[in-house]
């Protein structure tokens, strides 16, 4: 059908040529010389007009003669470009044919017995991607699809059912895993960002572009993906089966960790995640290293169980970072970290040390439920847009020395089995109420701006408010279990401890008014109603009315 179509133009166009050559000799012959000649001359007897109509005739032949030179060379160029294209295009064919051959021959070889075979079949896919960049991704996948076979590591040295060598098979594994790593690392001096903006070039081993489907992959004697650029990468169920080396890597989209297996120590120091980081379910069964990385988008670590030390010390969480339910089993370093969008610790567990000194929650934080089992080292953090501890529990010694928050930070119900130390901290809200201080609670030198309340709180041991300022304090129906300690408790002005009937080695924390309710600053509070949850005021609403009616008014 094509080529009928093409023989009816290419008659057309002949018929068209001749029907333009005849119109042309007849103008150069006839119409061209007449209408050139056509007007009278005087002076001139008929040997000179039909002299005039030769010259005439002459010109307009030359002149058809360039035109015809020209148009001869316009179709010789034509006709050159549109065999120079055939030829190309038939080159492209060939070619093509020859790559699809190539890749099918290695590919059929990666399914091979022999090891060296399979080996071999890396290494042609590998350069087959080297020499043409449009197949670059294609390959990868092949390498991924191999690696995310089912595959058991040899054990002990008895006879198997399968023909394939346990033993040879890792070797070919691990190749894969390297020529991976090779290929995706960027070049020197430029950043994982600007790596993916290179275009394309058989000279250069590194390829943009890329992304990565490890889901499900058992991957062998350490991933190393150290200063690696990639688009996206799927880890998702994956097991590292001797560790992780990402370090200084780069992930342009999402990387999804989720239910990941880290059988040993991974480094995970200096990556950037220019997307998602969804790390939700995985366990860490070393230690876990994300010093100095970079989270632009969210970060989820929710339900991740860190059994060996982990470290996101100067680490930066632009998006939301969530450890909801997570479990660390070693100490855990946040220090000097930078969470920009809100963080969640909902029901974490730390049972080493927590150590969050330095970092700064530009956005609110949540560790309400959390439980801190070592030491819980807060000092000198900026709670920004505020904190929530509410029922934490702390079972060894608290640190809280020389806090900022300028919004509101709830320990509601929280308890603090041993020392717990907010010294020259400076909170707008702070409230207690229903804590429990089971050893020594000291808020010296500490100011709380508009609200301390203290609500029904215990104070198991020592209890010193030194220098401490309130903008309004509430400790009604707080407890004292250990008046014997007299010298070691030092009350808010105006509040005293009022004993037991049946035991005076217990009291009631009492607000001592001067009869004047209105000097006693009780007429009115330095905050908007709407700043603190209804169950934050009503108990102390109750109490003013109280006092109010012991005042007589």
């Amino acid at each position: 059908m094509a080529e009928r179509r093409k023989r009816v133009v290419r008659a057309w166009l002949w018929g068209l040529s001749g029907f333009v050559g005849v119109l042309l000799l007849l103008f150069v012959f006839v119409v061209g010389p007449w209408l050139f000649t056509r007007h009278p001359q005087r002076g001139l007897d008929p040997d000179q007009v039909l002299k005039a109509r030769n010259d005439v005739r002459t010109t307009l032949v030359q002149a058809l003669a360039g035109l015809a030179v020209a148009g001869g060379l316009v179709v010789t160029y034509c006709t050159f470009r549109q065999n120079q294209t055939e030829q190309d295009r038939t080159y492209a064919l060939r070619q093509n044919e020859q790559v699809n051959e190539l890749y099918t021959k290695a590919v059929e070889q990666l399914g091979h017995d022999e090891a060296p075979v399979r080996l071999g079949a890396l290494y042609s896919l590998v350069h087959l991607a080297q020499a043409n960049p449009e197949q670059r991704q294609t390959v990868v996948d092949v390498l991924c699809a191999y690696l995310r076979m089912p595959y058991t590591p040899p054990r002990a040295p008895k006879p198997v059912a399968s023909k394939r060598d346990p033993t040879q098979e890792l070797q070919v594994r691990l190749t894969a895993q390297r020529l991976l790593g090779d290929h995706l690392r960027r070049p020197r001096g430029v950043s994982g960002t600007d790596a993916q903006r290179l275009p394309p070039s058989p000279d250069e081993t590194f390829r943009p572009g890329i992304h990565l489907d490890l889901t499900g992959a058992v991957l062998f004697q350490g991933l190393h993906l150290e200063h690696t650029s990639v688009t996206y990468a799927l880890f998702a169920e994956a097991i590292f089966v001797d560790g992780v080396w990402m370090e200084g890597a780069t992930f342009n989209e999402d990387a999804v960790f989720h239910g990941a297996t880290f059988s040993h120590d991974c480094n995970f120091n200096g990556v950037t995640f220019n997307s998602g980081a969804i790390f939700t379910e995985a366990s860490f069964h070393g230690d876990a290293w994300f010093r100095e990385s970079t989270f632009t988008g969210r970060a989820l670590f929710d339900q991740v169980t860190f059994e060996g030390d982990t470290s996101f010390a100067s680490t930066t969480f632009a998006g939301v970072a969530t450890f909801g339910d997570a479990t660390f089993g070693g100490n855990s370093l946040f220090r000097e970290g930078a969470f920009t969008g809100d963080g969640t610790f909902t029901g974490a567990t730390f049972r080493g040390d927590a150590v969050f000194n330095d970092a700064r929650f530009t956005g609110s934080v949540m560790f309400d439920e959390a439980t801190f089992t070592g030491h819980a080292s807060f000092n000198r953090v900026t709670f920004a847009g505020g904190a929530e501890f509410s029922r934490a529990l702390f079972g060894s010694i608290a640190n809280f020395d020389e806090v900022t928050c300028p919004a509101s930070a709830f320990f509601v119900g929280a308890a603090f089995a041993y020392v717990a130390q907010f010294r020259n901290s400076t909170f707008a809200f702070a409230v207690f109420n229903g804590a429990s201080f089971s050893g020594g609670a000291y808020f010296g030198k500490t100011s709380f701006v508009k609200l301390g309340s203290f609500g029904g709180v215990t104070f198991g041991r020592d209890a010193v408010f030194r220098e401490t300022t309130f903008g309004y304090s509430f400790f009604d129906e707080a407890r004292v279990l250990h008046l014997q300690n007299s010298a070691h408790l030092l009350w808010p002005e105006k509040w005293t401890v009022q004993p037991d009937a049946d035991d005076l080695t217990r009291g009631t924390l009492v607000y001592q008014s001067s009869g004047n309710w209105e000097e006693d600053g009780l007429m009115s509070m330095p905050f908007d109603d709407e700043e603190i949850p209804p169950e934050v005021l009503l108990p102390i609403f109750r109490a003013q009315s109280k006092l109010q009616e012991e005042a007589g008014e």
